[in-house]
């Protein structure tokens, strides 16, 4: 007979009125979350760059242990990154650590390949940090720092955010300076007492309460994020266009100050230009390596010079020849290596690891590495 032309679905029990079904939504909505919660550790798992089998290891709560040599990501290399790994984990610490409020993932892959156009990301350090590294790969990236708990991403799923145990992270590699890890409790309370001072007179101008100018969780924010310009201003958390017209620049010129005295200004964006800093502009971080390769020298010779392994040296000058395209490599990629790269790139072969696969030659993955970001940066 044709299907469901008979009984289909025998009710045991007579069916509940739906104006009487009285449905927990709460326990909806937690296991809702929960099995949100599970995806999202599957997705990490399949997106992970770092060993799959301590990937596992960790997420049932054991000690990883080392590379276990046998899963997809050690058998191709991946694994084997060592210091351009971290190196690329840094930068991406570094770069959502600029930012209280959160990072959109589309944002922090735009700000570390260096594709964005916003005023707001263009004086940071991180800029085109990644630039080599395709969007699959920071995705893949970030995927292994959420599963690590360095990352994660806020209440609405939208936003990354460095946690505690990141910031942590980064002070421990050494990778925060001195201004950055000495701030102390009393200089943000001074800081806070000098901007209620301002809310204060403010509030006497417009005769308003000093809440209703600027509320006490909007300032301390304002503290928090110590802005030099106006459209960092108006990213804190709570701070309103009204608020803005009511006492901006007061408080603009209070926090500049402030950081002046306290010997903090160095490391801040001036507020004065508002203009884009000059295309070819490198991060200070990777002008020892750009400048020895300048003079002639080797990967080799550069990572023996600054006591960096080889990798983490090819991503720094990755980074330079993506600002300064004309760069003279001659003397970091063999000349045959470079042709048959290039080669092979013009017929679709992007990726690092197939890349070194196709090869005749026996480059590293370093010498691969910067081929690819010259071809790049010469092929826009």
């Amino acid at each position: 007979r044709k299907p469901l032309s008979g009984l289909a679905v025998r009710f045991l029990t007579p069916r509940v009125n739906a104006e009487r079904l009285d449905l927990d939504f709460r326990r909806v909505e937690e296991s809702k979350r929960r099995a949100e919660a599970k995806l999202g550790k599957m997705i990490d798992y399949v997106h992970t760059a770092s060993c799959r089998t301590n990937h596992i290891l960790t997420y049932f709560g054991q000690e990883a242990t080392a590379p276990c040599g046998r899963c997809d990501n050690c058998r191709s290399g991946r694994e084997d990154r060592g210091a351009a790994s971290e190196y690329a984990r840094e930068a991406t610490l570094r770069a959502l650590m600029d930012y209280d409020r959160g990072v959109p993932e589309s944002s922090l892959v735009h700000i570390l390949r260096g594709t964005s156009d916003a005023k707001r990301y263009a004086r940071l350090e991180t800029r085109g940090a990644l630039s080599s590294f395709v969007p699959r790969e920071i995705r893949a990236l970030a995927a292994t720092l959420r599963s690590e708990g360095l990352v994660a991403f806020g209440k609405n799923g939208r936003r990354l955010f460095l946690t505690e145990k990141g910031l942590a992270a980064l002070r421990d590699s050494g990778a925060l300076d001195e201004k950055t890890s000495t701030l102390t409790i009393e200089q943000d309370v001074e800081l806070f007492e000098r901007l209620a001072d301002v809310r204060a007179a403010a509030a006497r101008r417009f005769g308003q309460p000093a809440t209703l100018v600027l509320g006490d969780d909007a300032l301390k924010n304002v503290v928090r994020a110590k802005p030099t310009d106006r459209e960092a201003l108006l990213a804190v958390p709570g701070f309103s266009k009204r608020a803005m017209h009511k006492l901006g620049e007061e408080l603009l010129r209070a926090v500049d100050e402030f950081l002046v005295a306290s010997t903090l200004r160095d490391d801040r964006p001036a507020r004065a230009p508002e203009t884009e800093p000059a295309a070819d502009e490198l991060p200070r971080n990777v002008v020892p390596a750009f400048e020895l390769a300048s003079r002639g020298k080797t990967i080799p010779e550069i990572a023996t010079e600054l006591r960096l392994p080889e990798a983490l040296v090819s991503m720094q000058l990755e980074t330079a020849i993506e600002r300064r395209p004309d760069a003279d490599v001659s003397r970091l990629v063999e000349k045959d290596a470079f042709a048959e790269i290039e080669r092979l790139w013009k017929e679709g072969v992007e990726d690092l690891t197939a890349l070194k696969e196709r090869l005749t030659n026996d480059a590293p993955y370093a010498t691969i590495r910067v081929a690819l970001a010259k071809i790049r940066a010469t092929s826009r």
